[in-house]
Parts: structure tokens; C-alpha cells; sequence
């Protein structure tokens, strides 16, 4: 019978955490080398791209698709949901939130069951491929990624349907012509972040004028998959992100009169205080929590 080796079993495990984390930092440079499209403050010049199905160009569809993304569990890229990537499954990271999050509500904590909802992916983000056409852009043919909520989405398709009613001669019928590859249209997008610290809408959308814009350059092929932007990881990706999650929660929880910095640490500073009333330091993974009676 053969003999259970803690030091073997210890080193596997370490040399499959570093290769993890080599492939999240593989994944995270990616993201950062220009994959995402931010708006500049003043006038901004896009070319939406309709979506991409079957190797071909989606016309007569919004361009918008919803992600389920979790964008605080651990360090790396944010990753999408596996409820979403595995129909039918279980997430271990939306379990470890959903646990905080009943144990933050049974002790009444609002503060501490808002940290735990942040920790689950945003139901009602979403995100559409666009063209940076400013002046001084270095490549006008790269599709970049711009993500936003359901209400900044909204609120764009009812600048621009307006916008297109007030320039063209024909009744806008409703369908999405900004976005057609070859009856398409330039967006002008004006920001002032000012309105955003007042949380109002910071951008304001308009079509450049009656001329249309046809795609030339680029191909459906040369749109980048929704993994690159939002990468897909194993079950045990996820329980590791999670470890480490639980990781930054034991930290604040050491280190609770030091000065902390950067996002994640503030949401472990906050979640800590759940499992600090109830003396924990790190909390219980269940396999299954039906979270679909839970209310914010």
C-alpha cells in the first residue's frame, strides 16, 4: 500500500499554482496591451462593429452582448462565470460570495453584504467591439473592447436613435444602423468626466452625420473572441482565485489597522469584517447555494 508524501504532495501543488498564475499573467498582459477602449474627456470618434456569429457580420442585431463577469475574486484578469460557460453548473466563486453574503445578512451587516455582492459576477454588464477613428489613432482598423451597464447601454441607443431621427430625411425605423458593416455610421462621443463623479452620464452620443461608413480592412475573422477579453477558467482555476480570495480576507483581518490600498483589498477589508463577527478567518465553500430567493 503505498504511503501518503506531504513534501511531494506540497511541491505538485505549487508547481501547478505557478503555472496557473504564469497562464493568468499571460492572459492579464494580453488585456492590458490595448484590448480595451476608454473614452478620453471631449470628443471622441468610434465605428461600432456589428457582432460576429459563424465567422460572419450580425446586421440587423444590436452589437451589444451580455457578460457575466467576476471582476474581484483573487488577482489576474477578471473571468467569466462558469454558471454561464457550464449550463447547469455550480461556481465555486458565486458559492464563496453567496456564503459571505447569508452570513452577512444573518448578523444584518448592509456594508458587509454589499462587499460579498460585489464579489458575484455583473448580471447586467455588457459589451460590443468598436473602432477607435480619433485623429491620432495609431491603428483605426483594431477592434478594441467597450464595456458598460445595462443603463449606460440603454441610455446610448436612445442618444443615437434620437441623433439619427433629427440628421436623416427618412423616420428612423429602429433598426441598428450604426453598427452595419457596410451601412454603418461614425459615433461622436462627447465626455465629461465631471458628470461622472456626480453620477451622471458622463458621454453623450450622437451620429456623425448622413454619410455612411463601410468596414474596409477587417474582417469577422479579425475579432477577437470573448475569451481573450474574459478568459474561461477550469473549476480548478476558480477554487484557486477563491484560495487566494480567502487569502487577502485572513490579511485584512491581521492587518485591520494598517493603511490598505487598490480596490481588491478594500473589498477584503470589508468582507473580513463578516467573518470577523461571526470568528472566522476564512469561510466554508459549500458545493450548492440556491441563491435564487436572496434579495439587495
Amino acid at each position: 500500500m503505498a504511503t501518503f508524501n506531504l513534501e511531494e504532495f506540497n511541491k505538485n501543488l505549487t508547481d501547478k499554482k505557478k503555472q496557473v498564475e504564469a497562464a493568468f499573467n499571460t492572459k492579464a498582459d494580453k488585456a492590458e496591451n490595448g484590448l480595451f477602449y476608454k473614452f478620453r474627456d471631449g470628443t471622441n470618434m468610434i465605428r461600432v462593429l456589428p457582432r460576429v456569429e459563424n465567422g460572419k457580420w450580425v446586421n440587423d442585431e444590436l452589437p451589444w452582448v451580455p457578460t457575466h463577469v467576476h471582476f474581484r475574486i483573487g488577482t489576474g484578469t477578471p473571468f467569466q462565470c462558469i454558471k454561464v460557460t457550464e449550463a447547469g453548473a455550480t461556481c465555486p466563486a458565486c458559492d464563496y460570495a453567496w456564503s459571505l453574503f447569508e452570513t452577512a445578512k444573518n448578523n444584518d451587516d448592509k456594508e458587509a453584504m454589499k462587499a460579498a455582492k460585489d464579489l458575484l459576477p455583473s448580471w447586467n454588464s455588457f459589451g460590443c467591439w468598436v473602432l477607435d477613428l480619433n485623429p491620432d489613432s495609431k491603428d483605426k482598423t483594431k477592434p478594441l473592447w467597450y464595456s458598460c451597464g445595462q443603463k449606460h447601454t440603454d441610455a446610448m441607443i436612445a442618444q443615437i436613435q434620437l441623433s439619427a431621427k433629427l440628421k436623416s430625411k427618412n423616420k428612423y425605423d429602429g433598426s441598428p444602423f450604426f453598427s452595419h458593416a457596410t451601412e454603418g455610421q461614425i459615433l461622436i462621443v462627447e465626455r465629461d468626466a465631471s458628470k461622472a463623479k456626480d453620477k451622471q452620464m458622463a458621454c453623450e452620443y450622437s451620429v456623425e452625420n448622413d454619410e455612411i461608413h463601410v468596414l474596409e480592412g477587417i474582417e469577422p475573422s479579425d475579432v477577437p473572441s470573448m475569451e481573450e477579453v474574459y478568459p474561461i477558467l477550469s473549476r480548478d482555476e476558480v477554487r484557486l482565485r477563491v484560495a487566494e480570495a480567502q487569502d487577502k480576507v485572513s490579511e485584512a483581518n491581521s492587518s485591520s489597522g494598517e493603511e490598505r490600498r487598490g480596490s481588491s483589498d478594500k473589498v477584503a477589508d470589508k468582507v473580513a469584517s463578516v467573518l470577523t463577527k461571526v470568528g472566522k478567518k476564512t469561510a466554508v465553500i459549500p458545493e450548492a447555494i440556491d441563491d435564487g430567493d436572496a434579495e439587495f
